[in-house]
């Protein structure tokens, strides 16, 4: 049994996911979730909501063998001297990963590599799909969907604003992502997604042809703005894992990603596991 502690927004989920599958496929064990955080009072981090749910995943909640010791309420430390460590592997970010014979695994951290699940991209393409009873129709995914050149443009503001770990993306990033893009393909579309629309409309600066994502779906607004940029033929991604992942599931072999050179504020921070070698890289600080 693979357990996992989700927590985060839906790009962490992707990325504790990916690697619980990657365990689960080598070892032929099964996911549970472990989702304790969403109903913890975590008052330093952004309000967030569990949205594999809305993903073509199977969802297993079993809690009981976990529940015993209270497995929910502790970290990773205190976990390694309860008795159900006799039982589980507990592997933090820290922790070096041997993928064969490894099972009764609980797994908590980021995971923000794509190595860790880079070779069952297939299975990953087919789960990470929309799952099938939820419906994200709308005007603007038809105009993506019947566009060729469509891109996608992820602008994150509100929570880097005052963000000492992450590096903010100036508007010239984007407007310079957007230059090489047109400069790239014919007659583009860029389609722009955004937690401060009101901002970027005032400030990004260009004559191509752009279409704002105002979607009205409350309760699906992430998922809904999720599916439509992953929709994109081509992405200008923020230091975001949101939209990183967005533009890591787009299929087509020909798409151009850009993205910022700067993940976090801290240059010697490794975010090595960000950047394919098919991406291109621009400055996203000056």
């Amino acid at each position: 049994m693979i357990i996992v502690k989700v927590f985060g927004g839906l790009g962490n989920q992707l990325f504790q996911y990916a690697l619980a599958l990657k365990l689960a496929k080598k070892n032929n064990s099964k996911i549970v979730f472990d989702l304790s955080w969403f109903n913890s009072k975590t008052s330093f981090a952004t309000k967030r909501e569990f949205e594999l749910k809305y993903f073509n995943i199977s969802l297993n909640y079993n809690t009981s063998l976990y529940d015993k010791f209270k497995l929910l309420f502790y970290n990773n430390k205190v976990l390694k001297h309860l008795p159900i460590n006799k039982k589980l592997n507990i592997i933090g970010d820290s922790d070096e990963i041997n993928f064969n014979k490894i099972d009764n695994v609980y797994l908590n951290g980021f995971w923000h590599s794509y190595s860790y699940f880079d070779d069952i991209k297939s299975s990953l393409f087919i789960e990470l799909s929309l799952n099938n009873n939820f419906d994200i129709s709308s005007d603007l995914r038809s105009k993506i969907l019947t566009n060729n050149n469509s891109v996608s443009v992820h602008i994150r503001r509100t929570d880097y604003i005052n963000n000492q770990f992450y590096a903010q993306c100036t508007m010239n990033y984007f407007q310079n992502a957007i230059h090489l893009i047109a400069e790239k393909i014919n007659n583009p579309v860029f389609f722009i997604f955004s937690d401060d629309l009101e901002y970027v409309k005032k400030n990004l600066v260009t004559n191509q042809t752009v279409y704002f994502s105002t979607n009205q779906n409350l309760e699906m607004a992430t998922v809904e703005d999720f599916f439509n940029m992953q929709s994109c033929k081509h992405h200008i991604i923020s230091n975001s894992t949101f939209s990183w992942w967005a533009s890591w599931l787009n299929p087509n072999p020909n798409k151009i990603v850009i993205i910022p050179k700067r993940w976090y504020t801290n240059p010697d921070e490794n975010s090595s596991g960000y950047y394919l070698d098919s991406y291109i890289i621009l400055d996203n600080v000056h």
